[in-house]
């Protein structure tokens, strides 16, 4: 009897990625490196792109998940408090 195997679609569409989709969430490595780098000496980072360009997913699944397990030189023992929040 042969196995049915089930796959299911990697990619959400239109949607962004969230931060539980970090492990398919690739390609921004260098990016998030740099966002990082300019989050260690401010506390403020505006990431400002064209619509769909994946600004949300790169937050939400590549920053997000970096800071959460590797937090940043003289940031506090309790990390980050993280608050999503939409315009609007």
């Amino acid at each position: 009897m042969p196995v049915k195997v089930r796959y299911t679609n990697p990619f959400p569409g239109l949607s962004s990625f969230e931060s539980q989709d970090s492990e398919l969430f690739f390609g921004r490595e260098s990016h998030i490196i740099e966002l990082r780098k300019k989050l260690s000496n401010t506390r403020f980072l505006a990431i400002v792109a064209s619509s769909g360009s994946g600004k949300s997913s790169m937050i939400k699944a590549g920053l997000i998940p970096s800071l959460q397990q590797e937090k940043l030189a003289g940031t506090s023992a309790d990390g980050w408090h993280i608050i999503l929040f939409k315009p609007g």
